[in-house]
């Protein structure tokens, strides 16, 4: 948010200069960026007053003005918009710059001398959506210097406020901050008296479950078409807000201001009740944006229509009719959790930024009279009277008591403050307590919502104490240990064996986009974040492959040809016997896409296959001894390939999967080339320390090659696990040498040549034993596999 130091000492009386206010705002939670002047400080540049104006003699599209600049009256051209006599304006004279070093010379334009241009918004590097000539109020003194003229000399500050501390969103809130930091008075609100000109009682129909208080009056025979003074105006460009309307100006000037928010309704006739329910809707706005809205989210509505969302104010989806003589203003305060939910449910299910929202409760009668009195003192009108109803459970929320222990002080600030001061600290912030006799009963005051729990409170005295004064100390430990976690010394080792394959190894965050995991797994639970930061982080993976496929697209588009990525990391569940408890699993994946090889002259470069990725899964487990535990069996898997996809087992215990990206997902992603991807859930292995020590034959080895038909369905890794039983007490290895299909081979069959490497630890094979061997195994493989031996 941005905040105007005048607006700020408006509020509070201190001297402090406005960069050791930001320094101190700073420190205690609240992050200022920047700080800035209103106007550059461009010299030459005059105030000025139109005294008279004609049409240019040869070009009627211009006028030939006179304006004083106080010493000397000069002729200025300028275009026929937006002139009128008498009004003040901004006045570059000859041999002045402005925006972009830019020098205003005399020009001649057909026998006619300008002698200075009159300075829009943009000229003199002020924001303005709106390329118009700046008029100035009334009271604008001519002849000074813009630079020394009070109305525009301030400083912009920009805030970066935390989601949860919605009560710093306006000026008042900004001040109350600094004066609990200097001691000084809490910033208060005028108590603004409005006469009632006649009696409308309002019907707010809402359910008596929900905390709630809310207020509202109607203003008759108000002029909405009344044009928005030049001081609004100015405060809201200092923000960067483009004026729309009377009622939409007034509006965003109070929640600048005071932070708070409010509604307002136009209307012609009577106004009929308002209803705050839960509607499943969808609706389409004027710029033919669609809006869904489900059973979660707070809406207002009357008999006709949907006024607005509770907890957004955005006159974009529910303009105001200008042309209407009557105004509904209301406030309404409803218990945050539901409100926050509410806000969240919209944000997800549809694409449009929201307005921030904040009430304080103690304070909406006087916001609501304040606006009140803005209306009637621009726009004119007639007031009924104010309309209040709370909830019973209000009453409560608003005194809920929160218990503060000594105990817990000491333990998480790390040394001893005193009763004293922690207590000069509560009340300074503002909070009501009751000192019993290890503990504080603490109510917090009406504008922080956000103060549910002990840690809350704990860390606002913190933030007060300020950060940078708590004593660092060192961590005490008693005892010297060397970690020997065997599943995380395991992970680290095929991480080094992945970097040797050519993988680099990414970090992603654990929120993601709903909608990308969605894709990939239709059918399956998430977290959602109550407060995300956006909508693409507003979910807990399930996965790491939609962090692994976000970063695949990043380097397609910087046309990398050889994409080799892996990560570690935890993934979440929701539980489902119990609904706020969540488990946390270590999972392990990979990508890889594209070219197999870098460019080589000799060597031509090949396409990633699903063989490649099976190499290196193995390669993982291979490198720390476990290959032999390994199996794959087909599977149909969410997000890959129905025909090219596979679970992974670890001694006949399911540890993953892996396979060809599913064609849908490439097309859904644009992705150019082939994916394969697999991920193990690396909590699910049961490691064991392996000692192995394998004494090494002195004879030598003996090979023989066999081709063999099978039925197609048959894994020929089964059929290798088998021949491997038939040969224990000797040394055997066996591999795939090449599978065919088609002709001459009969259709459903395949042929498999297997190469067999036999080797002895006490002797040399001979011939006629490795002939027995052979045809021995081959016996058993047509038993079992109904395998023929192919001549």
């Amino acid at each position: 948010m941005k905040l105007s130091e005048h607006s700020l000492r408006n509020w509070i009386d201190t001297k402090l200069s406005i960069e050791v206010i930001c320094e101190q705002i700073t420190n205690s939670g609240l992050e200022v960026e920047e700080i800035k002047l209103n106007i550059n400080n461009f010299k030459n540049i005059f105030i000025g007053e139109v005294i008279s104006f004609k049409i240019h003699p040869y070009n009627d599209n211009l006028l030939v003005l006179k304006v004083n600049i106080g010493k000397k009256i000069i002729n200025i051209i300028n275009n026929k918009n937006y002139i009128q006599k008498n009004i003040k304006v901004l006045v570059a004279c000859i041999g002045s710059e402005i925006i972009y070093n830019k020098k205003i010379i005399s020009l001649n334009i057909k026998g006619i001398i300008s002698e200075g241009k009159l300075c829009t918004f943009h000229d003199i590097g002020i924001f303005n959506k709106i390329n118009k000539i700046i008029k100035l109020p009334f009271f604008a003194p001519i002849g000074i210097e813009l630079k020394d003229f009070n109305f525009y000399k301030d400083k912009i500050i920009k805030i970066n406020t935390t989601f949860n501390r919605t009560d710093t969103f306006g000026a008042f809130g900004i001040a109350r901050e600094v004066a609990i930091l200097n001691n000084l008075e809490f910033p208060k609100l005028k108590n603004i008296k409005i006469p009632i000109n006649f009696k409308k009682d309002i019907k707010i129909l809402i359910n008596k479950n929900i905390n709630y208080n809310c207020f509202g009056r109607i203003i008759k025979n108000i002029n909405l078409k009344t044009k928005t003074p030049i001081w609004i105006k100015e405060k809201l460009r200092k923000y960067h807000i483009n004026n729309v309307n009377i009622v939409v100006d007034i509006i965003n000037y109070i929640f600048i201001e005071l932070g708070q928010s409010l509604y307002t309704f136009s209307f012609l006739n009577d106004f009929d009740n308002i209803n705050v329910c839960f509607l499943k809707s969808h609706i389409i706005l004027k710029n033919n944006k669609d809006i869904y809205l489900n059973d979660k989210i707070l809406i207002l509505k009357n008999k006709n229509k949907i006024l607005s969302l509770l907890g957004n104010i955005d006159y974009n989806l529910f303009p105001i009719n200008i042309n209407e003589n009557n105004l509904f203003l209301g406030s309404f305060f409803i218990d945050p959790n539901i409100l926050n939910n509410s806000i969240y449910q919209f944000k997800i299910n549809n694409k449009i930024k929201l307005n921030d929202y904040f009430v304080d409760p103690e304070n909406q009668l006087k916001v609501i009279e304040y606006a009140t009195y803005l209306f009637l003192k621009i726009c004119g009108g007639y007031t009924s009277n104010i309309t209040n109803i709370q909830s019973e459970k209000y009453f409560k929320y608003i005194n809920r008591e929160i218990k503060l222990y000594y105990k817990n002080i000491i333990k998480i600030i790390g040394f001893n403050i005193c009763y004293y001061f922690i207590e000069n600290i509560l009340k300074k912030i503002g909070y009501t307590f009751f000192r019993k006799k290890d503990f504080w009963i603490i109510i917090p005051p009406s504008w922080r919502s956000d103060l549910l729990f002990e840690e809350d409170i704990l860390s606002d005295i913190m933030r007060i104490y300020q950060y940078d004064k708590i004593i660092s100390t060192p961590l005490i430990t008693y005892n010297n240990f060397v970690k020997d976690d065997i599943l995380e010394n395991y992970l680290k080792r095929v991480k080094y064996t992945l970097v040797d394959l050519g993988y680099y190894e990414v970090i992603n965050y654990s929120f993601i986009d709903p909608d990308i995991q969605k894709v990939i797994y239709p059918n399956k639970k998430f977290l959602f974040l109550q407060n995300p930061i956006s909508k693409d982080m507003s979910c807990m993976r399930i996965s790491l492959w939609p962090g692994l496929i976000k970063n695949l697209l990043y380097h397609q588009n910087r046309q990398y040809e050889e994409v080799c990525l892996f990560e570690s990391g935890l993934c979440f569940f929701p539980i489902k016997q119990k609904k706020k408890f969540v488990k946390q699993n270590l999972y392990f994946s990979g990508i890889i896409g594209n070219l197999n090889y870098k460019y080589h002259w000799d060597v031509s470069a090949k396409k990633f296959d699903f063989y490649d990725l099976k190499g290196h899964v193995e390669s993982i487990f291979d490198s720390i001894g476990y290959l032999k535990s390994i199996k794959f069996k087909k599977s149909i898997i969410s997000g890959l390939h129905i025909s090219n996809s596979v679970e992974i087992f670890f001694n006949n215990i399911f540890i993953g999967y892996m396979g060809e990206l599913d064609p849908f997902l490439l097309n859904y992603f644009n992705i150019n080339y082939s994916t394969f991807l697999f991920e193990i859930f690396w909590y699910k292995i049961h490691f064991k320390r392996l000692n192995l020590i394998n004494k090494v034959s002195e004879f030598p080895y003996s090979k023989r090659d066999i081709s063999i038909i099978i039925d197609e369905k048959i894994l020929v890794e089964d059929i290798i696990l088998f021949c491997k039983k038939q040969f224990i007490s000797e040394i055997v290895k066996i591999y795939i040498i090449d599978i065919y299909t088609g002709n001459p081979i009969v259709k459903g069959k395949k042929s498999v040549t297997l190469t067999f490497i036999f080797q002895s630890m006490y002797k040399t094979f001979k011939d006629i034993e490795i002939d027995y061997m052979i045809n021995d195994c081959v016996k058993k493989i047509y038993y079992k596999f109904h395998a023929i031996l192919r001549m």
